[in-house]
């Protein structure tokens, strides 16, 4: 059998596929899928608070102009809902399930050969046997007639799977149970008449009426016994969790003060540094301050100075800006992680399965005062690709300080949104260009061991409705 996969239904790609379920082997991106009806359709809508609608679901949210979110009632204009087509291909490329795997195909096979597939190359279409109403392959069907209906039977469907009664088989079941009851109405007299005679045959059936009514009050008896005893049992259990509960309590609700007060104390030291950094900032704009009246004065005597007095106080209060910017931008240089999403994983993986690589970058930012600009370089494996980190060393503010070559390690971190666990990998850059920033500003700089397998990735469920969290960490 195939992998377990997601089942699917299509409107407006094929006339052969349209609302028939499709069991696909792999997901379908979550832009691709109404949120409204689940139904996967050429042209979706975007919505501002990203969920996405059919024409269908769209059309029974928009009035005047104005569109209302069925699923959070956000409200949005028309022109800020965007339209995006689902190129066909892309989906009938994907592999998907015979129609007949509850009959036993195996066949696994792009969606646009499916239905040429069920019609004229599968051998697992089945029919009721005309004697025992059993289901058999047909091809088996006269094999399944010689043995007596005892052979060749397929599995009974099971219960989720069996189909409603129809109008016709209702009534034909109504029509049954009245026979039934008609039939024990008749039996209940025959007993009654054989009581009343003598004869041995009479006695010995009211002998064993007797006995089946013993038995009931016998079993009726156990019954009542067995659910006593079991209510009893779930009553201690009931009663021994809420025991359990009483004594817990007073640890939670300690856990609970403890908590309360890391709180309270993570504020206060939160405060703390608010106020330090405001006087830092204070005492910054009066040295600015200061700085920019002792040029003025200097430009105010210009007229009674050399010509090398104002070079001097125009390099003095260079200076001072320079040393002003500088402090400004301590804070953010700073830093020595950065968190991210990336976005459309699955976008990013096709795109790599067709050219062979694909890069992804985010905005630039400083790490322990380098500036970089971090990203994943998708490569492709086979019908998957591996992830591994790629990165800019651009020119900074503060590159003459800065330690040359870039000796950091980098660790990367893939959290999972749902469970927060977390996967981690240390990668060690080994490149020329670590030698610092060159003429055109900018330097690529690409890891290729070791990789994380973006397959496992997916299976573990660190993908989630399309984006990969990660965090970039530059460690000492």
């Amino acid at each position: 059998m195939p992998p377990v996969g997601l089942r699917y239904t299509l409107v407006g790609f094929s006339a052969g596929l349209d609302w028939r379920p499709l069991h696909f082997l792999e997901p379908i991106p979550q832009n691709r899928i109404c949120r409204a009806c689940g139904l996967v359709c050429r042209r979706t809508a975007l919505l501002p608070c990203m969920h996405g609608l059919c024409e269908s679901c769209y059309g029974q949210c928009a009035q005047g102009g104005e569109v209302i979110c069925p699923l959070d009632d956000q409200n949005c204009q028309d022109g800020e809902v965007d339209w995006e087509e689902c190129p066909v291909d892309e989906i009938l490329r994907r592999e998907v399930v015979c129609w007949n795997e509850g009959d036993g195909c195996g066949a696994v096979m792009a969606a646009s050969e499916i239905y040429r597939h069920f019609r004229h190359e599968c051998g697992h279409h089945s029919a009721s046997c005309s004697k025992c109403s059993a289901r058999v392959l047909r091809r088996d069907m006269c094999s399944h007639l010689r043995s007596a209906c005892r052979d060749l039977v397929m599995p009974v469907t099971s219960p989720r799977e069996t189909p409603q009664l129809s109008s016709r088989d209702e009534a034909g079941l109504s029509f049954l149970i009245r026979s039934l009851e008609q039939r024990a109405c008749e039996t209940g007299a025959f007993f009654e008449r054989l009581s009343s005679d003598g004869s041995p045959r009479g006695k010995r059936l009211l002998e064993i009426c007797h006995g089946l009514n013993t038995l009931r009050e016998t079993l009726g008896t156990e019954i009542s016994l067995s659910m006593d005893s079991v209510l009893g049992e779930l009553a201690e259990r009931v009663r021994q969790n809420h025991e359990s509960s009483s004594t817990n309590r007073p640890a939670i609700v300690t856990s609970n003060d403890h908590m309360n007060g890391s709180l309270t104390a993570g504020a206060s030291e939160i405060e703390n540094l608010s106020n330090t950094m405001k006087t830092a900032r204070d005492a910054l704009k009066n040295v600015v301050a200061n700085a920019t009246r002792q040029n003025a004065e200097r430009v105010v005597n210009v007229g009674s100075l050399p010509e090398t007095s104002t070079a001097d106080g125009g390099e003095s209060c260079q200076q001072t800006l320079n040393c002003a910017r500088t402090e400004l931008r301590l804070p953010k240089l700073c830093l020595d992680s950065c968190v991210f999403f990336v976005n459309d994983v699955q976008s990013l993986k096709e795109s790599a399965l067709k050219v062979g690589h694909k890069f992804f970058f985010i905005r630039v930012v400083y790490l322990r005062g380098y500036c970089m600009q971090p990203g994943l370089k998708f490569v492709k494996d086979g019908s998957s690709a591996r992830l591994h980190i790629c990165f800019f060393i651009r020119k900074g503010y503060v590159d003459e300080a800065l330690e040359w070559p870039f000796r950091h390690e980098i660790r990367l971190s893939f959290i999972n949104a749902v469970t927060d666990a977390v996967r981690e990998v240390i990668f060690k850059p080994i490149s020329s260009a670590l030698q610092g920033p060159t003429e055109s500003d900018q330097c690529l700089i690409k890891v290729e061991f070791p990789s994380l397998s973006l397959d496992d990735l997916v299976r573990d469920g660190y993908v989630h409705d399309g984006k990969l969290l990660v965090k970039w960490e530059l460690l000492a």
